[in-house]
C-alpha cells in the first residue's frame, strides 16, 4: 500500500491538530473508524494528516452517487485497493504485484465477468491481495452518497474479509445507514464527530498565525463563536484577512470561495480543461484527451495535482472534490459550451470499454438519439449478464425521470425498463410499459428499427398473454418472428434454477399443441439451446407428476446434448433439474456429483452470478430436514432482504428464506412473506409458485393448531393441482405436509361418492410424502409456537375496535366501565406484543382469533 499517496494531499499549510491526532490513535485501537460530520468540518484532511503523521500506509477510495451500482462500486473498492498495493514503497511485500499479475487482475476487474458475481468476486480478490502490513488502512470517503441497498447491505461483510490489523476508515456526512451499523457491534468501531472536527480557539489562533495573521485568543474566540470551528469557512476567513467577518453583510459562499481563490488565477485554456472534463465524475487520461481534444492533458494534470486545485487520483482515475465540481458544472452552464457533444464523446468511450451503465448516464445527456438505441442494444447482446446489471441499467431509463416524449423518440428505451418491472414483481407498471409500446409499435414496424427483433422475448414477460395465444397475438401486432437473436439466455430462463420454473411458469407445455406451436420462437430466441431447454423444461413437469423415471431419462438427454456453447443460464437449469430428480430417487450420490461438477463448471466460466440460486437450492435439502443451523447460515447472507418477497427474480431464494423463517420459529415473517409471493404468483399465472406458497401456509395453519383451515385449504389446492398430476410441489414438504394430507384422505375415504381420480391423486401425494418423510424431518421438526389466548371479553373488544367502534360506543354496547375496557385493552396488547388497536386486530385476525 501507498505512504504517499499521489491521490491525495496535505496543503502546504495544514494545523497540526494533535487533539484530534489522539483521538485518532485511540480509535486506531478498533478496525472500524466512523467519521461523521457536516461537509466542510476538514474529514479528508484530518484523516490524511492522521495517515501521514503514524506514517501507515492506505487507500483511498472517493465516492459519488454514480456508485451505487454494486458492479461499479465494488470495481472501483478492488482498484483503489490494487493501484495502493501496486504502488506501495514498502518493503513487505516487494514485487508482489508485478506487471504481468496488474494487467491480469485489471483485466478482471474490467471484465463482464466481475460485473456478473461483484460481491463474490470482491471478496475473492481481498482473499488474494498481499495486505500484510501492520499498519495501513483503506479509507472511503463520502460514503453518505450511497445509498444503494445491497450495497449497504454487502459491504459489511465485504469490509470483515480485510486483514483485523487493516483500519477501515469510514467518512461521511451523515450516520451510519441501518445495515452499515453491523460494524460497530462487539466495540468494534471508533466514532469522530463534529465535536471532535470542529477547531478550538487555541487550533484558530494558530491556524491565523501559519497564515502570517497574529490574533488575540480573544480574538480567535469570537472567530470560533462566528464560525463554530468550521474549517472551511475558517480557511476563508484566513485567506481574506479577518477584517470582514463580523460585518453583517459579509456572507462569504462556497461558490465566491472558489471563485475568487481557484477560479481567478487560471488562464482561459485551463479553465477550458476544467469545464470539459467535469461533464462526467472521474476520467482517465484517455478520456480526459478526448473531451478536451488536449494532447497535454498529462502535463495540465500534474500541475493541477501539484496545486491541490481539489482534484486527486485514484489508480488512471481522476475526480474532483464533489464541492468543486459542482461550482464546475456551473461554471460550464454558464459558458454555454456543447455538453451534449461532450456526453456524446463520453458515452463512446464507455461503450467501447463495455463500462454500460456510465455509457447509458452519459447517452441520456447527449444529442444522439441512435447513441441511446446502440449503448441498449449493445449491453442486451452481451455474455452472460447478472440479472441485477439489467435492473442497474434500468434505473438511467427510470420512466419517472423521463418524459413520453424521450421514450417515443427511442423506443429501445421500453426494454430494460419492462424487464426491470418485470424482475421487480411490479406487474401493473409491466402491463402499462407494454400498453405504451404496443401503442407505438406500427411506427416503429414500420420503420423496421433494429429493437423490434427481440420483441418475441420480450412477450414472454407479458403475463396478460398466454403461451398458447402468443403466435395469434403477435400477429394481430404485426410482430414477425424467424431470424434468430442470441443472447436471451439470462431473459427466458431468468437465471432460475429450475427452467420449468423460470421466465414463465411452464405448465401450459403439458398442452403438447401449445408447446409445439411455440417451438419455432424459442428456436429463434435461443438459437442453438431450444432443444435442450425444451428437454429440461419437459423433465422438470414430469418431475412435477413424479414421474421421475422419464424425467430422468429426459433430463440426462439434454445433459449429454450440451455442449461448449450452451448458454450458461440453460447449462445451469439442465445441471440443477438433473441433480433434483437424482436426489428425489434417493440416488444422493450422484445427484452430489453432479452438483459439485457445476460448481467448478460455474467458476471456470465466470458464472458466480448463479451462485445465490444455487445456494438457495443447496440450503433446501438442509432445511427440509429442519436443520437450524442451516436456516441461520442461509438467513446470515448479506443478500437476504426482507422487503424483496414481492421480487419475480428473487422468488426461489425468497422461498427458501421462508422456510429457514419456519425453522426458526419466524412465524409472523413466513407469513407475510408468503402473502405477498402468493399475490404476486396468482398475478403473473404461475400456478407452482401459488402453490407452493398455499402448502407452506397450510402447513403453518396446521402447526398452528388451524387444522380445519389448513386441511380446507389443502384440499381447495389439490383440486386446482390435480389436472396437471403436479404432486412434487405438495410432496416435497413430506413430514411437515403429511398429517394434513392425511387428513383429507380420511376424509375423502368417508365418501361414498368421492371422485376417483382426485382419490387417487391424493393418495400418490400421500405416499409420495411418505418417502420424503423417511428420509427428512420436515420444516416443522422443531417449530416452537408461543400460544396466545384471548379472553372472551378481550375478544369482545377487539372485535368491535375492527369494527371501527369507539370507546365511548364499546361502553354502551358491553356495559363495561372505561376503566374495564382499558385494562382488557392493555392485556390483549400485551399478549399480541403490540401497541396500538390495528396492529393488535391485524395480528388477531392473522393468528385466527378474530373472524
Amino acid at each position: 500500500m501507498q505512504r504517499n499517496s499521489p491521490s491525495v494531499s496535505l496543503p502546504q499549510i495544514c494545523a497540526p491538530r494533535e487533539d484530534l491526532i489522539r483521538t485518532f490513535n485511540t480509535c486506531s485501537q478498533k478496525q472500524f473508524i466512523i467519521i461523521q460530520a457536516p461537509a466542510g468540518y476538514g474529514k479528508t484532511i484530518s484523516t490524511l494528516l492522521w495517515l501521514k503523521r503514524t506514517r501507515r500506509c492506505f487507500a483511498w477510495l472517493f465516492l459519488d452517487k454514480y456508485d451505487n451500482v454494486l458492479s461499479l462500486f465494488y470495481r472501483s473498492l478492488c482498484r483503489t485497493l490494487l493501484e495502493a498495493v501496486r504502488e506501495s514503497r514498502n518493503d513487505a511485500f516487494p514485487g508482489v504485484i508485478n506487471d504481468d499479475r496488474y494487467d491480469a487482475i485489471s483485466q478482471f476487474l474490467n471484465s463482464p465477468s466481475f460485473s456478473a458475481a461483484p460481491v463474490e468476486n470482491a471478496m475473492e480478490f481481498i482473499s488474494m491481495m498481499p495486505l500484510r502490513d501492520d499498519q495501513c488502512a483503506l479509507v472511503l470517503d463520502d460514503l453518505h452518497n450511497i445509498v444503494d441497498e445491497e450495497i449497504l447491505r454487502s459491504l459489511p461483510y465485504v469490509l470483515k474479509r480485510l486483514p483485523p490489523f487493516m483500519n477501515v476508515v469510514l467518512l461521511s456526512r451523515m450516520e451510519m445507514p441501518g445495515p452499515m451499523n453491523i460494524l460497530a457491534e462487539n466495540n468494534k468501531a471508533g466514532f469522530i464527530g463534529r465535536e471532535e472536527l470542529t477547531f478550538t480557539p487555541e487550533e484558530i489562533r494558530n491556524h491565523f498565525i501559519n497564515y502570517g495573521w497574529f490574533i488575540s485568543l480573544d480574538r480567535a474566540n469570537d472567530i470560533h463563536t462566528f464560525t463554530e470551528g468550521w474549517i472551511i469557512i475558517l480557511n476563508a476567513m484566513v485567506l481574506h484577512g479577518d477584517q470582514k467577518i463580523f460585518q453583517e453583510e459579509y456572507k462569504l459562499t462556497l461558490q465566491e470561495y472558489f471563485e475568487r481563490n481557484i477560479w481567478s488565477g487560471f488562464d482561459e485554456p485551463t479553465k477550458d480543461f476544467l469545464i470539459k472534463t467535469s461533464v462526467v465524475d472521474s476520467f482517465t487520461p484517455e478520456l480526459c484527451e478526448l473531451l478536451t481534444e488536449n494532447q497535454n492533458c498529462a502535463e495540465t494534470l500534474d500541475m493541477l495535482i501539484r496545486g491541490n486545485i481539489n482534484l486527486s487520483r485514484m489508480g488512471q482515475e481522476y475526480r474532483y472534490h464533489n464541492l468543486f465540481l459542482e461550482f464546475l458544472r456551473e461554471q460550464a452552464q454558464k459558458s454555454g459550451i456543447n455538453q451534449g457533444e461532450l456526453f456524446g464523446v463520453a458515452t463512446r468511450y464507455y461503450l467501447k470499454s463495455q463500462n454500460f451503465f456510465r455509457a447509458a448516464i452519459c447517452s441520456m445527456r447527449s444529442d444522439d438519439s441512435q447513441l441511446k438505441m446502440q449503448v441498449v442494444q449493445s449491453f442486451f447482446s452481451s455474455k452472460n449478464p447478472a440479472l441485477e446489471q439489467f435492473l442497474e441499467l434500468s434505473r438511467v431509463y427510470d420512466p419517472k425521470a423521463l418524459t413520453k416524449s424521450v421514450f417515443d423518440r427511442n423506443p429501445v428505451l421500453y426494454m430494460p425498463n419492462i424487464l426491470a418491472a418485470f424482475l421487480r414483481g411490479n406487474t401493473e407498471r409491466t402491463a402499462d410499459l407494454f400498453d405504451r409500446l404496443y401503442a407505438s409499435l406500427p411506427s416503429f414496424l414500420e420503420a423496421n428499427l433494429p429493437f423490434v427483433g427481440v420483441l418475441p422475448t420480450r412477450l414472454l414477460l407479458d403475463f396478460r398473454v398466454k403461451l398458447s395465444g402468443l403466435l395469434s397475438f403477435m400477429d394481430t401486432k404485426g410482430i414477425k418472428w424467424g431470424d434468430e437473436f442470441p443472447g436471451q439466455a439470462a431473459v427466458i430462463t431468468a437465471q432460475m434454477p429450475m427452467l420449468h420454473r423460470s421466465v414463465r411458469d411452464f405448465y401450459e407445455f403439458l398442452d403438447g399443441k401449445t408447446k409445439e406451436a411455440v417451438r419455432g420462437v424459442f428456436s429463434c430466441i435461443l438459437p442453438g439451446d431450444s432443444e435442450c431447454f425444451y428437454m429440461s423444461v419437459e423433465a422438470g413437469l414430469l418431475l412435477e407428476q413424479n414421474r421421475t423415471g422419464e424425467a430422468l431419462e429426459l433430463a440426462l438427454t439434454a445433459y449429454n446434448s450440451m455442449t461448449e456453447d450452451t448458454a450458461v443460464e440453460v447449462h445451469f437449469g439442465i445441471c440443477v433439474c438433473l441433480a433434483e430428480i437424482y436426489s428425489i430417487r434417493s440416488e444422493t450420490e450422484r445427484s452430489r456429483n453432479v452438483l459439485s461438477r457445476l460448481h467448478q463448471w460455474l467458476d471456470d466460466n465466470n458464472a458466480l452470478y448463479l451462485l445465490k440460486n444455487l445456494m438457495a437450492y443447496e440450503e433446501r435439502a438442509h432445511l427440509f430436514d429442519g436443520d437450524r443451523v442451516a436456516a441461520q447460515r442461509w438467513l446470515d447472507n448479506y443478500f437476504i432482504n426482507d422487503s424483496a418477497f414481492g421480487e419475480l427474480y428473487k422468488i426461489y431464494q425468497n422461498f427458501t428464506t421462508v422456510r429457514a423463517f419456519i425453522i426458526l420459529s419466524e412465524v409472523s415473517k413466513a407469513q407475510n412473506a408468503l402473502a405477498v409471493m402468493k399475490e404476486l404468483a396468482g398475478t403473473l399465472d404461475r400456478p407452482l409458485d401459488a402453490a407452493e406458497a398455499d402448502v407452506l401456509i397450510a402447513v403453518l395453519e396446521w402447526a398452528m393448531g388451524k387444522k380445519k383451515a389448513s386441511t380446507n385449504r389443502l384440499y381447495e389446492l389439490l383440486l386446482k393441482l390435480q389436472p396437471y398430476g403436479f404432486v412434487r410441489v405438495v410432496a416435497n414438504e413430506g413430514k411437515a405436509i403429511l398429517p394434513i394430507v392425511t387428513a383429507i384422505v380420511k376424509k375423502l375415504d368417508k365418501e361414498p361418492d368421492k371422485d376417483k381420480v382426485f382419490y387417487r391423486f391424493v393418495k400418490e401425494i400421500q405416499l409420495a410424502c411418505h418417502e420424503q418423510a423417511r428420509r427428512l424431518r420436515g420444516i416443522t421438526h422443531d417449530l416452537t409456537l408461543k400460544v396466545i389466548k384471548l379472553s372472551p371479553r378481550q375478544t369482545l373488544i377487539l372485535s368491535l375496535l375492527s369494527k371501527g367502534h369507539k370507546n365511548a360506543e364499546i361502553i354502551e354496547i358491553t356495559g363495561l366501565t372505561l376503566n374495564t375496557i382499558r385494562e382488557h385493552t392493555r392485556v390483549a396488547y400485551g399478549k399480541l406484543e403490540v401497541n396500538n388497536a390495528m396492529d393488535a386486530v391485524i395480528k388477531a385476525k392473522h393468528l385466527g382469533l378474530l373472524e
